[in-house]
């Protein structure tokens, strides 16, 4: 189980941490039969209803369950089933050994349950943050860590960022705190330029990434497809980017109308994005 209760057992003893979903991690060879047990436990995919051409863009390292409550199958809530990290790309069954060497088992209600021990859970904290752009309860979590752990004890959690590759975002998460500041330059760790696709990543408005594969689309009818996917998207992912789960009608109508608007600051971030990565290259070498 990533984050939810071992964070606010870890973080927030006297309480204030609450949490509305669970995530799970599982080895990728498992993902397809986690999902099966899920369904049967009466929960659904919230990309159900997703066009199969809008769901091969962008496979993800996770899936969304919901299950409502007036289902009858037990309490509803949501749970996102993950075979890796957003936007890592550390090889999935590398990382579920390495995260999975160190686990813990802690209690939530009357479960056993294994749970990211603390090295791996405070790189987790870190890459949550700047994952969310440290928004919400993001920043509170990543400071709440810098404040609990020592210079020291963040060594094991570089070790572990520079075997999955990720040494440039902790060193950028870190560096959003003035205490983790410090601590990022005496491990040393690099950070992330302006230019860096992560950062612009982001930043950049929704839609953008879908602007930029347009661009990168090897032939005229991957273009054409991305194009009308892009203008078009099926109701299921309307609801799914509006977290309207129930929207139809009206307020369907109304999650689409911001889509549209929103499709023009992308395209411009887009234009930007395309153009910025020759000059991000060139900054490199």
């Amino acid at each position: 189980m990533l984050k939810g209760p071992s964070i606010a057992q870890w973080l927030y003893p006297s309480g204030g941490r609450s949490y509305l979903d669970t995530d799970l991690l599982v080895p990728a060879c498992e993902f397809s039969r986690a999902g099966a047990v899920l369904k049967a436990l009466g929960f659904s995919e919230l990309l159900e209803g997703f066009h199969s051409f809008e769901r091969s863009l962008d496979p993800g390292a996770e899936i969304a369950f919901v299950r409502r409550p007036e289902l009858g199958r037990g309490e509803g809530g949501f749970v996102d089933l993950h075979r890796n990290l957003p936007r890592l790309s550390t090889p999935d069954q590398f990382l579920w050994e390495a995260l999975r060497a160190g686990t813990e088992i802690i209690l939530v209600g009357d479960v056993k349950v294994c749970v990211l021990g603390r090295t791996a859970l405070a790189l987790h904290v870190v890459l949550h943050a700047v994952q969310h752009q440290f928004q919400h309860h993001t920043s509170e979590d990543l400071r709440r860590a810098i404040a609990t752990m020592s210079a020291d004890d963040w060594r094991p959690v570089a070790d572990l960022a520079a075997r999955l590759g990720v040494t440039g975002v902790m060193g950028f998460g870190l560096r959003h705190d003035a205490a983790g500041a410090e601590i990022a330059e005496g491990l040393g760790l690099p950070g992330l330029s302006s230019t860096d696709p992560l950062v612009r990543a982001l930043h950049a408005p929704r839609g953008s990434v879908s602007l930029a594969d347009f661009w990168s689309a090897p032939t005229l009818r991957a273009k054409v497809q991305r194009i009308r996917w892009m203008l078009l998207p099926s109701p299921a992912k309307i609801r799914y980017v509006s977290r309207l789960p129930d929207a139809h009608g009206r307020t369907l109508l109304l999650a689409y109308a911001r889509w549209w608007r929103d499709l023009g600051p992308a395209f411009v971030s887009a234009v930007r994005f395309v153009r910025g990565q020759p000059r991000a290259r060139q900054g490199r070498g």
